[in-house]
């Protein structure tokens, strides 16, 4: 009979497991007792990948039947991946599917890092899609949020009120309607906390609503000042179209809207020296006459990336 391994082996296996982020042979490990499979979950949950895939249906399914019988589980998860760009053939004869997306992402009340890809919200809450993320969104743990190929109302952002980093990537956000009038003076917080924004294959006229928020000091920037920018202008082979010059009048929104010690540590601007834009022979000298407070202070980063060589 082979003597049972000591408690620090299993313990330096399930760790270097972990750290190859072979969670396959993880779950396998896992099945070799009661005890091991709880010092495993830890490691199989902390990470929850469910991106597009065309295996996507049946692998939510069974995680979220594991949920259901054992929500604890969810406890355990920091990063959370989700595909939510997956939409059931109408016309087939089989009965809808019905994911319960408001159940299966309020599971996850320790989450620090949220991406997910792939949404439109003009359709209305379909699936619960809407509810959950609210869930999601309002968990104190979070901390990184992102967004790829989503249509959202920028106010669905007011409910992260703990994320002090937003990505923000080929998305369509739009303004939602006017508010009702409201206090200032209550709804005004003393001070501000500082956030990270990234914005990547961006449109101007999205540039220009992130401006808008600035200028008015409304949704995350009630409480929140941009810290750290990211711009991307998405490249445009029309040379009419100024991709720049939105982005010009969102930094002087932020100088302009600035109180006390807020100010901008660091800007980076991603860009194609294409389309006249930009000279070819020397792009950092032309960014850095569009951005002279930045550049003289050192704040400014440029990285251009030449689509099409």
């Amino acid at each position: 009979m082979i003597p049972p391994l000591p408690e620090d082996t299993l313990q330096e296996i399930i760790k270097v497991l972990s750290s190859d982020s072979d969670i396959q042979s993880l779950c396998s490990f896992a099945l070799s007792s009661r005890l091991l499979a709880q010092d495993c979950r830890p490691y199989i949950f902390r990470t929850v990948d469910l991106g597009e895939s065309p295996r996507f249906e049946s692998r939510y399914n069974k995680l979220r039947d594991v949920l259901k019988e054992n929500p604890s589980l969810a406890g355990h998860t920091r990063e959370l991946h989700f595909f939510a760009g997956h939409w059931p053939d109408e016309s087939a004869k089989e009965a809808p599917w019905e994911p319960g997306y408001a159940q299966f992402l309020g599971c996850f009340d320790r989450v620090e890092k949220l991406s997910i890809t792939d949404f439109n919200l003009a359709r209305g809450d379909q699936n619960g899609l809407e509810e959950g993320l609210k869930k999601l969104l309002q968990r104190e743990s979070l901390k990184t949020l992102s967004f790829v190929e989503c249509h959202f109302s920028l106010s669905l952002l007011d409910h992260a009120k703990q994320v002090t980093d937003f990505g923000m990537d080929k998305t369509r956000p739009w303004i939602p309607e006017q508010a009702p009038p409201v206090n200032e003076a209550q709804e005004r917080p003393l001070t501000r906390r500082p956030i990270a924004l990234s914005l990547k294959e961006v449109e101007g006229w999205e540039v220009e609503a992130w401006t808008g928020l600035v200028v008015d000091r409304k949704g995350i920037f009630k409480s929140r000042w941009i810290d750290k920018l990211l711009l991307a202008p998405k490249y445009e082979q029309n040379p009419m179209v100024n991709v720049i010059e939105p982005c010009v009048e969102l930094l002087q929104a932020l100088e302009a809207s600035k109180e006390g010690t807020e100010c901008l540590s660091n800007f980076t601007l991603k860009t194609n020296p294409a389309g006249g834009l930009i000279d070819k022979k020397g792009p950092e000298g032309e960014v850095r006459r569009w951005f002279p407070s930045l550049a003289e202070t050192g704040r400014l980063v440029v990285e251009l990336t030449v689509v099409g060589g």
